[in-house]
Order: structure tokens, then sequence, then C-alpha cells
């Protein structure tokens, strides 16, 4: 009788922690509006609002990666100028960082519109060139710097 009791409790107790666990990660996992896609050769990374920050969903040959960002872990910043806009999104924490970009540049004869992810931390520098199809509306988020400087 003693034995059935503990074993219920034990169990009840692992039904709770898995549960808790199951909510939280579909929770990051949770895609409320895309904000940047980008399609890669083997793979894709895309950014998405959540309900109390940024989610990144990175997958690379069959293998997946979801990272949240809170609100205090992201920047975003704007440049224009005659003919020339950039919008960049930074999701980072201790030493590692995504920065996503969407360039246009109208100066030259030929328009440039380039959407591009880099990865970077301590020790290594990824950049990416998003293929056609990829989409930013990066453009609609709010700048959190007035004076950005790169």
């Amino acid at each position: 009788m003693l034995r059935d009791s503990i074993l219920i409790k034990l169990f009840t107790v692992v039904f709770i922690i898995f549960s808790v666990s199951v909510c939280a990660e579909e929770n990051i996992a949770r895609c409320d509006s895309i904000i940047f896609n980008c399609n890669l050769p083997d793979g894709s990374i895309k950014v998405c609002r959540a309900e109390k920050g940024f989610s990144i969903i990175d997958r690379n040959n069959n293998e997946e990666t979801i990272l949240f960002f809170d609100a205090s872990q992201y920047e975003k910043t704007s440049y224009h100028r005659a003919l020339v806009n950039e919008h960049r999104l930074i999701l980072g924490r201790n030493n590692f960082e995504y920065i996503f970009s969407d360039y246009e540049n109208e100066e030259i004869i030929e328009k440039t519109a380039q959407l591009s992810v880099s990865i970077e931390n301590d020790k290594l520098v990824k950049n990416n060139i998003c293929e056609k199809l990829s989409i930013s509306r990066l453009a609609e988020l709010d700048d959190t710097n007035e004076n950005p400087i790169y």
C-alpha cells in the first residue's frame, strides 16, 4: 500500500515536470508573426515575434535549433540616406549574436537588395547571404537606438 502511494506520487511529480517542460518549449517555439526568413542552400533561419520577445528557428541539414530572446536581448537599428536603406536586428547574449540585415541600394545603376544573417561568437563569424524568396519585415520594427553607429 505504501509502495503504491509512493509510486503514484512519483508518477504525478514526473508528469507535472514533463508537462511544464513541454509547455515552456511550445512557448519558445511559438511564432506569432514572421519578422525575417532567410532561405539558405542547406536550410533556413527564421525570426518570429513571440509573446515576450523573439524566437529564432535555425534549420540546418535536418537539424532544428530554437532559441528564445526576451525583449532586453535585442537591438534594432536603421540607416537611411538618399537611395540607401538598411535595417538591422541584433539578437544576442553571452558573446553570441545573430545579426539580421535588410540592405537596399539604388545609388548604382543596378538596384541592389540583399538580405543576410551573420552569426558571431568570440571565435567565429559566419556570414550567410539569403537566397531568393527570403523575406524581411525588419522595417516594421521600431528602432531601439535613435543614432545608430556602424
